[in-house]
């Protein structure tokens, strides 16, 4: 399992945002291995903290389109990005979203079937706790993230527009 958090949520959204400490207390019971991507303050901040549970391991500029095909889960802020390359992975997600575009974004996946949507200010440890339980013990998460994955790779690629693009404008 992974855990993603954007270096600008909580320069957005104020420091309250920074939901990791509860996703790591929520995830302290949890029989996996959990990689906590951070950097900058946001590693400062955790390092300066309570020590990590064993089971967690803070990793630093680690490539998620590598990183996540490996994982059973992906927790996250909601955004973009960090959804985007859960898609291409076809895992399930859990996104802890302060608002704007990031709780559009999760909806929709959530809707899809691939993701939980957790507002960050009502995401408690328990909240957290719940839903990963919930996205890892239902295959039909990982079976919708995976569907998601397999229409994307259905998609033509931008190189594969260009002509179709230039016959268009003549």
């Amino acid at each position: 399992m992974c855990v993603v958090w954007g270096t600008s949520v909580s320069g957005v959204h104020g420091p309250a945002s920074f939901a990791v400490p509860r996703v790591v207390e929520a995830l302290s019971d949890i029989d996996a291995e959990v990689l906590l991507t951070l950097t900058g303050d946001d590693r400062a901040r955790v390092e300066s903290g309570p020590a990590l549970p064993p089971h967690v391991r803070l990793l630093e500029r680690t490539p998620l389109s590598l990183l996540l095909p490996e994982c059973d889960l992906v927790v996250h802020h909601g955004g973009a990005g960090c959804t985007m390359t859960g898609l291409a992975a076809g895992i399930p997600q859990l996104a802890i979203h302060a608002g704007s575009d990031q709780e559009v974004i999760a909806d929709r996946v959530a809707e899809a079937g691939a993701a939980r949507s957790l507002v960050n200010a009502e995401a408690d440890a328990a909240a957290v706790h719940q839903a990963v339980t919930r996205l890892l013990g239902d295959p039909a998460h990982r079976a919708a993230a995976r569907g998601l994955r397999d229409e994307m790779e259905s998609l033509p690629t931008p190189a594969d527009l260009v002509s179709v693009l230039s016959e268009l404008v003549g």
